[in-house]
């Protein structure tokens, strides 16, 4: 790759990573008021996994996401290229399934019914929907090697 267009939005590595900063700052926040404020930043109900709320859990998996975007930006060699591709492939799918299950339990059976939500849809629908974009754009790396 020529390293002038490294760091370009036609990388699909740099625009993963992109959205893996814009993950983890949306739920990095939502993370800081649960944990430090003891409340949900957007007011909505707080869903838990084994006990941990589910803003930590997506806060962890975009936080990965960018990691390995980023060792991919950073490495030359093509094998750990692919290698971070996968990475940042099976993490978004793990995405996609944890989020699409909270979202659709959130909208189709809440736990707190009549809740309204500050930004219309349950904040785990907006996981699903970077972690779904994430997994498109490393699925379009993958088909064109």
């Amino acid at each position: 790759m020529n390293p002038k267009n490294k760091y370009t939005l036609s990388n699909h590595a740099f625009v993963i990573a992109l959205l893996g900063i814009a993950g983890v700052l949306f739920a990095g926040f939502l993370s800081f008021s649960k944990i430090f404020l003891q409340k949900c930043a957007l007011n909505e109900g707080c869903s838990y996994f084994f006990g941990i709320p589910t803003c930590i859990i997506g806060f962890t998996l975009f936080l990965l996401i960018f990691i390995f975007a980023v060792m991919r930006l950073k490495t030359e060699n093509k094998e750990k290229e692919k290698y971070f591709s996968q990475l940042v492939q099976w993490i978004s799918g793990i995405g996609i399934l944890f989020s699409g299950y909270y979202a659709i339990q959130d909208i189709f059976f809440p736990l707190f019914p009549g809740l309204k939500y500050a930004l219309i849809l349950p904040s785990c629908a907006y996981g699903f929907f970077l972690f779904s974009i994430v997994f498109a754009l490393n699925w379009k790396y993958f088909k064109k090697k």
